[in-house]
């Protein structure tokens, strides 16, 4: 009988401090969600090409040992912080939100691991949290401090008792990167911020939270411009070992757009001396604010409008009976080169339909991840689940238990408020490509015993933000234990925001789908993974590479790459039926300047190469012939 993927429509506010903000109040379920959804979703501009399957032998990745075993096994409540950083010399630094305990894991806290290019040093670090206090959601950059790069995480206090205080930020600096000796310094220590995210430029690191200030673990107090529970930023200058900057809400944060902060629906980035800010949340605008002068001035530009803000969930005078556009909270942003702002999140439908319950619905299944660009500035879809390329929600029919929709709903399991795609997290490479990766299930396969859809990782990268890459999955199939006959569930995926010749990607891994606080799924241990994955093979891999392949009559062309190049091309074809396959290579003024004869080539899938380390710099042409027809595309030697 063929599986589809399927989530539950839930109400999931609740009033909520730390590992209860995962909790659920009350719930109402609606039965027949699909004779609910009459309604068509706006077009977007640019197009979700068909998903590729790869198999284990497809991908030449670099998989190390795991990085670390935690049985905690929420590494985010909505946007996916930086868990790993590449440093200058191409070692690695690492971390997770870590536990060894179970139920309160009052042992939980950060941990630290060291990638050195061939396997992990961490240490001790790796079983135990570097911070003094139990604390959760790590984030983590470089500094260079003393003519010495650092690792610099950030975390915030979470107290395991039911009456005492959470919130306030922790920063711990090591002495050198790879070193698992922390210093430790605390922010609005303890009544602060919760779930920090951290970006760090020259001498300047910028620090984002939610401010909660929960005392005793009471109801949230802080409003700053007319918002409770607001977003908030701090700024610590690296050569005076102070903050300059404690706290502040951003111009525009404030009560005309915003009711209250989003739990950790917010991401940040910097380079050079300029920083960006994104801001999401179920009832919010997606916007983002940026900085030129390293944080001190900013501006603001909303990005996707929720129609009915500033909503007040508490107030809850606000009704709005139609499913509205809006995203889940995973925001994802990265600065390019000339600085221009790179934003993705995930799609999410809400309404309203009763004033003064406190309750608002999800549709769980909304599915899409969407992308903007200063550049073009337009929104366009460039994610969706792998197996569905055409509609937007998966339509069915399911019963359930109010309170606990988990029972009896196939699907895919519950992760706090995320949609189906979901967690897209950027990389970027001095030549201007930006990778994304993100975590979707796939609609038909890889079922678990509960009827429950495994999650995979998946990639697409684009150079101009226009044209994008094939949808690529999975990057964890490859992973020591994972197969397409032994599937795991792969999920808050992260990748270093620098790329080099690879990329850097690190994301959980469990046996079973769900988490233990969101699904009360088993607990047990929950492996972080992490994968070193050549930029060459993957776009080896796209037939979409910067460009919409190239067709003839009897064979495809993939582009050329790398491309820029200085020493050789690779050129995916791929051919109908097998023929004889020859190249010819013109300068800019149509000289011949390089030929070859491949010969007699099989039907399907091949590579061409040959090597430009003799050309010079500058543009060139290479054609190539197949049979009776012809290609032609670009190639640029540096």
């Amino acid at each position: 009988m063929k599986k589809f993927l399927f989530l539950a429509l839930f109400l999931p506010f609740a009033t909520m401090a730390q590992d209860a903000a995962r909790g659920v109040g009350k719930a109402a379920v609606l039965t027949n969600p699909s004779k609910q959804l009459k309604y068509t979703l706006p077009s977007a501009v640019g197009s979700i090409f068909s998903p590729v399957r790869m198999n284990k032998a497809t991908l030449n990745a670099v998989y190390t040992e795991t990085a670390f075993t935690t049985t905690y096994d929420v590494q985010c409540q909505a946007s996916m912080s930086r868990r790993l950083v590449l440093h200058k010399n191409g070692t690695v630094g690492t971390t997770a939100m870590f536990s060894k305990g179970i139920n309160s894991f009052n042992d939980r806290g950060s941990v630290y691991n060291y990638y050195d290019g061939t396997s992990f040093t961490g240490g001790s670090h790796v079983n135990k949290r570097i911070e003094t206090y139990r604390t959760g959601y790590p984030a983590i950059c470089s500094i260079m401090d003393g003519g010495k790069e650092k690792d610099l995480i950030v975390s915030h206090f979470a107290s395991a008792s039911s009456t005492d205080s959470a919130g306030g930020i922790f920063v711990l600096i090591n002495d050198s990167a790879g070193s698992s000796n922390f210093s430790e310094t605390h922010i609005s220590f303890p009544y602060g911020p919760l779930w920090p995210k951290v970006a760090a430029s020259g001498d300047y690191v910028h620090i984002i939270g939610n401010y909660f200030n929960f005392n005793n673990l009471t109801k949230d107090t802080v409003f700053k411009n007319g918002v409770r529970q607001p977003l908030v930023y701090y700024r610590y200058r690296i050569s005076t070992k102070t903050f300059d900057v404690n706290g502040v809400a951003l111009p525009g944060y404030d009560n005309t757009r915003y009711a209250q902060g989003s739990n950790d629906a917010y991401a940040i980035d910097a380079q050079d001396s300029h920083v960006v800010i994104v801001a999401g949340g179920t009832n919010n605008d997606v916007a983002f604010w940026k900085s030129a002068d390293n944080g001190n001035n900013w501006a603001k530009t909303i990005v996707d409008t929720f129609p009915y803000a500033p909503y007040d969930l508490v107030k809850d005078v606000d009704t709005f009976s139609a499913w509205t556009r809006g995203n889940d909270g995973s925001v994802t942003c990265i600065l390019d080169k000339n600085n221009n702002v790179h934003v993705a999140y995930g799609l999410m439908y809400t309404r309203n339909p009763i004033a003064g319950d406190t309750n608002y619905y999800l549709i769980l299944q909304s599915d899409r991840i969407v992308y903007y660009d200063e550049i073009n500035a337009q929104k366009i879809y460039v994610a969706s689940t792998p197996g569905d390329t055409s509609i937007h929600l998966f339509n069915g029919d399911y019963n359930s238990t109010p309170g606990n929709p988990y029972t009896t709903a196939a699907g895919a399991a519950r992760y706090g408020n995320s949609g189906t795609s979901t967690w897209p997290s950027f990389s970027i490479d001095d030549s201007g490509y930006i990778y994304m990766i993100y975590s979707a299930p796939y609609r038909s396969a890889d079922i678990y015993t509960k009827d429950q859809n495994y999650r995979h990782i998946f990639y697409r990268f684009t150079k101009d933000g226009k044209n994008w890459s094939n949808q690529i999955g999975d990057l964890s199939l490859n992973a020591l234990g994972n197969s397409d006959n032994n599937p795991m569930e792969d999920v808050f995926g992260s990748i270093a925001r620098k790329a080099d010749g690879n990329v850097y990607i690190t994301w959980q891994r469990d046996p079973e789908p769900g988490t233990y606080l969101d699904n009360k799924d088993p607990d047990g241990p929950n492996e972080i993974d992490f994968a070193v994955i050549p930029v060459d093979e993957m776009k080896a891999f796209d037939f979409h590479t910067g460009i919409s392949p190239q067709v003839a009559a009897n064979f495809k062309l993939g582009a050329g790459y790398p491309n820029p190049t200085r020493s050789s091309m690779n050129v995916p074809i791929t051919l109908i039926k097998g023929d004889r396959v020859s190249l010819k290579v013109t300068d800019m003024l149509g000289r011949a300047i390089y030929s070859n004869n491949f010969g007699m080539l099989p039907a399907g899938n091949s590579t061409l190469s040959f090597d430009v380390s003799a050309f010079g710099k500058g543009v060139y042409f290479y054609t190539i012939t197949v049979g009776e027809n012809s290609l032609t595309q670009k190639a640029i030697v540096e």
